[in-house]
């Protein structure tokens, strides 16, 4: 490939240009200086043999080399029609700066929806690089030569899609004559006004002649201001769909059946909780999709069995066990049971021949990494009846080596391993067609990266150094949770994560890009800083963040706080605080007097030891917060550094201090949490956060890029939203959670676009059941968001959701997704009967059981035309 650069600039004194490409297949980035003769049409030559694809940029240099400015646009891209090809590129600078969410592949891929066409093989073609057109109206360029119709827009040349974003047409010689004008001009179908660029006259520039090349005349933007694209979509849980032939859980086959139905809706997204394998016991608890025993690895259960139905192993009682299972909500233990039953049968009827093929063997070299580790631990979990992996005897250490030589010598534990890789290969299979069927929809698929990994997992096995194990993430108190939470995850060790350039994150959402084309950025708060309770605790109240700059004796002191630091991280109390939770019987069973106070014994020390002390939960409760009278916690790396503990004014021992000290602690306590840190936090993100999402905007980006949709909310650090806009993720906005300080209820109209709007999350009621809970809040949402007049009714009607419904459909935010249950509750046929079966999760209970279900089935959805129809009434009036 030879490629001739033409660019007409002119430059400042001392500056220069320059090219920067990135070539395919090798992958080489350089750039390539520009000269020009008249100090105006800047020319260079590019040759690679070996090129087939090219994408470049044009940049300004200083006199020192370094890189001024750089046109703010998508890389322009270039493919070889044929072996040998010569093109000239003549181009503008570019001065449109795109929305680089909109550029990202994998999104771009699903949420593009215009009919590709072969791109002009002529000589002489015009590129422009815009989005879709409006309804009704199609691109074309017209102008002042020949064949560009001489500013007749009746005979203007239409641009076809080529690629994502790219329009091309076909003109003749004269429309490369240098002077040339012309207009990009969006013709109307069917009738009605051509809408033409705003300003002058493009022009063309002197471009060389090269005899026998092709040229290219690209534009970057077109001005027009367009609506930008927005769709509206819905989240629920696999596991949560219901079908006519369901094992008891939702499953792939049923997500494809969803996909679907949204698209039927007019939906352009659908949003699925986590789908990795969770199994440690193949109980209940087990059902948290957060705790994932491999970030990589599918969970067996939504395996679609039915795939299977001719096969002689869909037996008469088969199909009775299976039908047995469709209960109001799910029974994991049972659905594990009879579904790990039948999947063991057809690895021994089948697996051999499957694992022997070609796609097979295809799928287990691309996912070798991963794949090998899940297998063995799967197979040694089994073995041993337990995921607790420091109880496998020598295997109780990740070895590489021991592993291969375990496969190669032992038969039963080759085919043991054997059926997790087979299981995953099937599951791969499954999902892969889903995300077939939603791109072929333009349904864009969303995914889940939760922050946490299962303590007993592969990764904490296979890639220990990876994190942190002697404390728990979780979360300070919040609006879920008075103590705070403790998800159990083990924290990650950033600094050895960053010795490879975050490898393990990158390969984490490279595999994502498989069967995603967006996914929601869990507890994005952990990628500043994350919430650690140490290991011997219990509750959220008693953590501290990570990283962080705790203070120094020092710092309190000259704050004004003179109690002794140490004595302030050690809980004690008085006999009167004691009283308001123990009786006296109590007080001498787990007290003992500590320098005039009280203070727990050395058997109920922490909350851990509490938690082993006593079954009793009032005295659980009551035990618990009197370890909780501290008002520092000590850093556990820094033995005389301390961390104010959060909320340390609702304790007893606060109140105890003298005024001053009190309002010096008050001084610490803002300080440290709501200012200490901004920078700090700030810092390490935009190391972590880029390398992981990738810009859309590089030269070298991948063609797979997903869109990352944070979640943002809870206690949220003020240099959070600035990261997030400046890397142009997405934030998740909800209305009863509003991010401006002292407002009760957000205003959707007020939405960043850059955002997921939605009415909940799965952490919180929906819409129904949050209208019961309180009626004082009901009411005030009732007069001031909705404007009505009147008490609020006791529950809220059809017509009452989806006035809310269209509310968030019409703000700004690019996606409005919906819960499944609350889009239901705009019909008052297809509603749950009663609301409260609609919980997803509680956060408050780290025990959870997750087990909500779809009260009906996909075929009743998909049978009802009309609330299809009134659905897509809802979702076209608002403009997405």
């Amino acid at each position: 490939m030879t490629l001739h650069f033409h660019l007409p600039y002119t430059c400042a004194t001392g500056e220069t240009l320059r090219v920067a490409l990135h070539t395919l297949p090798a992958g080489e980035t350089l750039t390539l200086p520009l000269s020009a003769s008249d100090g105006v049409n800047h020319t260079a030559t590019f040759h690679d043999a070996a090129a087939t694809r090219v994408r470049y940029r044009y940049e300004v240099v200083g006199p020192d080399g370094t890189t001024l400015r750089r046109e703010p646009t998508a890389p322009r891209r270039i493919e070889a029609r044929e072996d040998g090809e010569a093109l000239v590129c003549c181009d503008h600078w570019g001065e449109d700066t795109p929305e680089p969410a909109l550029l990202r592949g994998a999104f771009a891929a699903a949420a593009f929806r215009a009919v590709r066409h072969e791109a002009p093989t002529e000589r002489f073609v015009f590129r422009l690089l815009a989005p879709e057109p409006p309804e009704g109206y199609r691109w074309a360029v017209c102008g002042s030569a020949e064949s560009l119709g001489r500013w007749d827009e009746r005979r203007a040349v239409p641009l076809v899609c080529t690629a994502i974003y790219c329009w091309e047409a076909a003109v003749g010689i004269d429309a490369f004559e240098t002077g040339a004008r012309f207009k990009y001009v969006l013709l109307p179908q069917g009738g009605g006004e051509a809408l033409w660029e705003a300003g002058d006259d493009r022009v063309m520039a002197d471009a060389p002649y090269i005899d026998g090349a092709r040229y290219l005349h690209t534009d970057t933007h077109a001005r027009l201001r367009l609506p930008r694209w927005r769709g509206a979509g819905a989240v629920v849980p696999v596991f949560s769909l219901r079908s006519s032939g369901s094992q008891g859980i939702g499953d792939f086959g049923d997500l494809y059946s969803f996909v679907e139905w949204a698209a039927q809706c007019g939906m352009r997204a659908v949003q699925i909780l986590p789908i990795n394998d969770t199994t440690t016991t193949g109980t209940w608890t087990d059902s948290y999709p957060y705790s994932a025993v491999r970030v990589f690895a599918l969970h067996p259960l939504y395996l679609d069995l039915r795939e299977w139905q001719g096969s002689p192993l869909w037996t008469t009682e088969r199909q009775a066990e299976f039908a047995a299972l469709e209960k109001p909500t799910l029974d994991y233990g049972a659905v594990y049971k009879a579904k790990t039953a039948f999947m063991r049968d057809l690895y021994e009827a089948y697996g051999a021949d499957t694992l022997r093929c070609d796609d097979c063997r295809a799928f287990v070299a691309a996912n070798k990494r991963w794949i090998r580790p899940y297998a063995v631990f799967s197979y040694l979990r089994d073995l041993h009846g337990t995921c607790d992996f420091k109880r496998w005897g020598e295997l109780a250490e990740y070895d590489a080596e021991r592993v291969a030589r375990l496969l190669e010598t032992d038969a039963a534990a080759r085919h043991g391993a054997g059926y997790y890789v087979y299981v995953q290969y099937l599951l791969h299979r499954q999902m892969t067609r889903v995300h077939q069927c939603a791109r072929r929809l333009g349904v864009v698929l969303k995914g889940d990266i939760p922050i946490g990994v299962s303590p007993c997992g592969v990764g904490a096995w296979a890639e220990g150094r990876l994190f942190h194990f002697e404390g728990c993430a979780g979360a300070p108190p919040d609006f879920f949770s008075r103590h705070g939470q403790n998800w159990g995850f083990p924290t990650y060790n950033w600094e050895e994560m960053a010795r490879d350039g975050y490898d393990w994150w990158r390969a984490r959402f490279s595999h994502m890009a498989r069967y995603f084309d967006a996914y929601r950025l869990d507890h994005v708060l952990g990628f500043f800083r994350i919430w650690e309770i140490p290991a011997e605790q219990r509750y959220g109240v008693m953590g501290r963040f990570r990283p962080a700059l705790p203070y120094s004796r020092d710092e309190i002191r000259a704050a004004g706080l003179l109690t002794d630091a140490d004595t302030l991280c050690q809980a004690t109390c008085s006999y009167d605080t004691a009283r308001q939770h123990l009786s006296d019987e109590e007080i001498g069973t787990f007290l003992q007097e500590h320098q005039g106070r009280l203070r727990l014994k050395e058997e109920c020390a922490n909350q851990g030891r509490i938690w082993w002390r006593t079954r009793d939960e009032r005295q659980r409760e009551a035990l618990c917060t009197l370890c909780e009278e501290v008002l520092f916690i000590r850093d556990a790396e820094q033995p005389d550094r301390f961390h104010p503990r959060i909320m340390g004014q609702d304790t007893a021992r606060y109140k105890e201090l003298p005024e001053q000290e009190r309002h010096a602690f008050d001084r610490l306590h803002e300080e440290f949490f709501y200012h200490r840190h901004n920078d700090f936090w700030a810092a390490g993100a935009l190391q972590k956060l880029p390398a992981m999402t990738g810009d859309p905007m590089a030269l070298e980006a991948p063609d797979d890029l997903l869109l990352p949709c944070a979640e943002d909310l809870g206690f949220v650090p003020v240099c959070v939203p600035g990261v997030l806009a400046g890397l142009h993720i997405l934030t998740l906005e909800i209305q009863r959670m509003p991010k401006a300080p002292w407002t009760r209820f957000g205003n959707p109209a007020d939405y960043p676009y850059l955002s997921v709007c939605a009415t909940g999350t799965h952490d919180m009621s929906p819409l129904r059941l949050w209208w019961r809970e309180d009626a004082e809040q009901t009411q005030a949402y009732w007069h001031d968001v909705l404007h009505r007049e009147g008490a609020a009714p006791a529950d809220i009607d059809a017509a009452t959701c989806e006035a809310v419904t269209t509310q968030h459909l019409d703000a700004p935010s690019m996606l409005c997704l919906q819960a499944l249950q609350d889009w239901l509750a705009v019909s008052d046929t297809l509603r749950a009967a009663d609301p409260a079966t609609e919980q997803i999760n509680d956060p408050a209970n780290p025990r959870h059981n997750w087990s909500y279900r779809l009260h009906l089935t996909l075929d009743t959805l998909r049978a009802d035309t009309a609330f299809i129809e009134k659905l897509r009434g809802l979702i076209a009036r608002s403009g997405r």
